[in-house]
């Protein structure tokens, strides 16, 4: 059914002449038009984590995410539409309901807990976020007990089945009739990289544009990723740590005016968070001739476009 769904989304190719003069070629896999709940690569991450709640007699999923997560935003939405209930742990203070990211959750039926960051950084780490230690850690062991038995979902959906979920990409990307010759996508957790590079199986290079700063930890997320699902033989790809652009979700002025021309000229729409900085980076990788003329770029738009008003609340905030 992922695969099936994979193949739906179209792929796009750009007109950009400082593209064109170069010999590069880039398409647009447009995973955000898929007529879904909430579409893009969360999709992916959730099918499988949705499906095993279900499996293991769950009526709701618990997870974790920042104000304007698209995470929390594409659970809650998927939640609603599979009669799951969900809820989210959010880090910051009860006054960031007011921001559209959480109405929209809120409206979709999600509960939503707030914590400080401390609190948050501790139910959050890797080795809290399992069905055992739900039961036995003191902070995430408070939260059974005020919502009841729920189904955890890490940050981003970055688990196992997440990875698994993702794999569909890799292996739809492996069957166009038109193989490109790299494919890049925004990276965060790592986990949406990690499935379709497994998916691929080294048949296609994979370029992860990260979107933290610091975000050297990405290339060691990805390779335990690929080793929980053994697929660890996979090593076609590599992290680009050069176009976070300052850090998550900040938007220097070049980046805000390559994503404003580049919706102006093309008439796709992309956001600063993810899709914009993997388009940036694509672009003034091109500028420097990192790519050889005749190269074909597959660059997967994993949607987020709700991302796009939390950037411009941060950028007013500054």
């Amino acid at each position: 059914m992922l695969l099936e769904l994979a193949q739906r989304a179209p792929v796009q190719y750009v007109k950009w002449s400082a593209w064109e003069t170069r010999g590069v070629e880039v398409a647009i896999w447009r995973l955000d038009l898929l007529d879904a709940a909430a579409p893009g690569n969360k999709l992916f991450k959730l099918d499988e984590n949705l499906q095993a709640a279900r499996r293991e007699g769950y009526s709701r999923i618990l997870s974790f995410g920042g104000a304007f997560s698209n995470h929390i935003h594409a659970l809650a939405l998927s939640g609603r539409a599979t009669g799951i209930e969900t809820i989210g742990v959010i880090r910051g203070e009860p006054s960031a309901i007011e921001n559209p990211t959480l109405r929209d959750a809120q409206d979709a039926g999600m509960q939503l807990h707030f914590v400080d960051r401390e609190t948050y950084r501790v139910l959050t780490q890797k080795h809290a976020l399992t069905q055992k230690s739900f039961r036995s850690n003191d902070l995430l062991a408070e939260l059974q007990q005020h919502f009841g038995p729920c189904y955890i979902v890490p940050e981003g959906g970055a688990n196992r089945l997440g990875v698994l979920g993702c794999r569909a990409l890799g292996v739809a990307i492996g069957q166009m009739p038109e193989q490109p010759d790299c494919v890049v996508l925004p990276t965060a957790t790592g986990s949406t990289l990690a499935g379709i590079v497994a998916g691929l199986d080294n048949r296609t290079h994979v370029l992860g544009i990260a979107v933290l700063k610091g975000g050297s930890f990405i290339a060691q997320q990805v390779s335990e990723h690929l080793r929980e699902i053994s697929a660890e033989h996979c090593s076609a790809w590599r992290i680009d740590l050069d176009h976070h652009c300052g850090g998550y979700a900040r938007v220097p002025d070049a980046l805000g005016y390559f994503v404003t021309q580049f919706g102006e000229q093309t008439g796709i729409g992309i956001e600063p968070v993810y899709s914009g900085k993997m388009l940036y980076a694509i672009h003034n990788l091109i500028e420097r001739g990192e790519f050889a003329r005749g190269t074909r770029i597959l660059a997967v738009h994993t949607g987020g476009m709700q991302g796009a008003r939390g950037a411009r609340a941060f950028r007013q905030g500054q």
